[in-house]
């Protein structure tokens, strides 16, 4: 099944309950450019996700190829997502990718979407209708005759048919569509509007009149994609605007862990105001099906102590679990050890209790924790973790006298970013680019060179290993976080701009 859906305007927050439960189904999900990718943290780990984006000049895939793509996995008997910004058949061409599903017998299914029509006027405090002031409306694209022989919009018709007229895509044409409005019998007092990026914490609402929107709009650089409303209602923006952006407003902040563990990071930066990009450059494969992890897993009971380093190794150690046959109860009378409160919440989730937590989210602070906890000495552990950790802990707790199983439960691989994330960083569109770890930096580094990064680029690190990683690679580390944890690093970017 093919599921064409609308994705909304831009705050993540309203996508519709049924898209959300379809995205997270989805074998393989074709997005958009003009959706916010943090949605995209709600796939599964194993999802297919294609960037199929089409943007001013530059497209990733053409309409034709990404409609066959439709058509091929349609005809694999996938369970596939095509995410469009808005809704899609307002002009996301969603009619044109359903036909071309229906000339080829694959069953597809629109799922309706928020769109910037209504979203994005109201989140700018301007009704579309009013009893007093507008009881009609009228929807035309501003992108012109696009090889035409002319403007298949009738602008001189619209005006003199509706009270509220919402343009999307005028910014280019705002000039002849302006003209052609006041030609129809506009006066030029008419109140107008521009909005861009609606509905994100990049919002910008620019209002005036058809004699000075547009100069307004170069004054203002507001720039595409934006929607422009003309009519009376655009003078009620002044009394109703209410939406607020947070302490971050309008920074973009470039989140590089992968898309599932994402989502919690990019919420808490979007409520602050800030945009969270998603820009994963680190990839998490499970590896529990080597021998060495079902071992691990046969003589589960003779552990005294089980150290857990991530979510992802929770997560990875409990379908392996689940692959024995166990159940959680055969964690008891272990000691139960995380290396910070993320990963004690993935494990108290799951019914275990956690005896030792480091207070330092750190190796070092781990260990700290434990011999301090107990002797160690003739102790059995097994370490639950990646296959590029430090060796700090299992050499220590040896030097200890305690045997050690180090396991690998998943291996963490690099990511290449997409080349429109690497283009927004050429050009300067984010502002902060975060790490979680010293494979994100890796990771990033793999995809973009360090004189690729304008100097306005800033860098802010969950710690001081990651600081050093990012040393390695040529950078300076603007914002260190001083609690070793993405808590620690939003406080972290919230103190420095505090600073300004």
């Amino acid at each position: 099944m093919v599921y064409l859906i609308g994705a909304g305007p831009g705050d993540p927050g309203l996508i519709t309950v049924k898209a959300l439960d379809l995205l997270k189904r989805a074998d393989v999900v074709l997005y958009d450019r003009l959706i916010n990718t943090s949605l995209l943290s709600h796939t599964r780990p194993d999802c297919t996700l294609i960037d199929v984006g089409k943007g001013e000049g530059k497209h990733t895939k053409t309409q034709d190829e990404t409609t066959e793509m439709l058509v091929e996995l349609g005809r694999k008997k996938l369970e596939v997502v095509r995410l469009k910004g808005g809704d899609p058949f307002l002009f996301g061409r969603g009619a044109e990718e359903a036909g071309r599903l229906k000339e080829e017998g694959i069953p597809y299914e629109i799922v309706p979407g928020v769109s910037a029509l209504n979203a994005a006027t109201a989140y700018a405090g301007i009704p579309l209708t009013h009893r007093d002031h507008a009881s009609s409306v009228g929807i035309a694209t501003g992108h012109g005759a696009q090889g035409k022989k002319e403007d298949p919009v009738r602008w001189r018709t619209l005006a003199r048919s509706v009270d509220t007229i919402v343009v999307f895509m005028g910014v280019g044409n705002m000039g002849s569509i302006i003209d052609e409005l006041k030609e129809g019998g506009l006066s030029a007092e008419t109140p107008a509007a521009l909005i861009e990026q609606g509905t994100t914490p990049s919002q910008k609402v620019v209002t005036g009149t058809l004699a000075t929107i547009q100069e307004r709009a170069q004054k203002h650089n507001v720039s595409p994609p934006a929607l422009c409303i003309v009519g009376k209602t655009v003078s009620l923006h002044d009394k109703l605007k209410w939406y607020q952006s947070g302490p971050l407003c309008g920074i973009r902040i470039g989140v590089t862990r992968p898309y599932k563990q994402s989502k919690l990071f990019s919420e808490k930066l979007s409520m602050l105001g800030a945009e969270p990009v998603l820009m994963p450059t680190i990839t998490i494969v499970e590896t529990i099906n080597t021998p060495q992890v079902k071992r691990a897993m046969r003589k589960l009971d003779s552990y005294h102590f089980i150290l857990f380093f991530s979510v992802n190794g929770v997560e990875s150690f409990f379908r392996a679990l689940k692959n024995e046959n166990r159940e959680v109860h055969s964690l008891g009378g272990k000691v139960i050890a995380a290396i910070g409160p993320a990963t004690t919440d993935a494990l108290e989730k799951r019914g275990v209790s956690v005896d030792v937590q480091a207070e330092t989210f750190i190796a070092e602070g781990l260990l700290d924790a434990l011999f301090s906890h107990t002797d160690v000495v003739a102790k059995r552990f097994l370490l639950v973790r990646s296959d590029i950790g430090r060796n700090t802990v299992p050499e220590s707790l040896q030097a200890a006298g305690a045997t050690v199983d180090d396991i690998s439960f998943y291996s963490t691989q690099p990511e290449s970013l997409e080349q429109s994330m690497i283009d927004r960083l050429r050009k300067g569109d984010i502002d902060i680019v975060t790490f979680t770890s010293s494979s994100t930096v890796d990771g990033f580094f793999k995809s973009v060179k360090t004189s690729e990064i304008p100097d306005t680029v800033r860098f802010a690190s969950i710690g001081p290993q990651t600081s050093k990683t990012i040393r390695k690679h040529g950078m300076i580390p603007a914002i260190t976080a001083s609690a070793y944890s993405t808590d620690g690093v939003i406080q972290a970017i919230l103190e420095a701009y505090k600073k300004g």
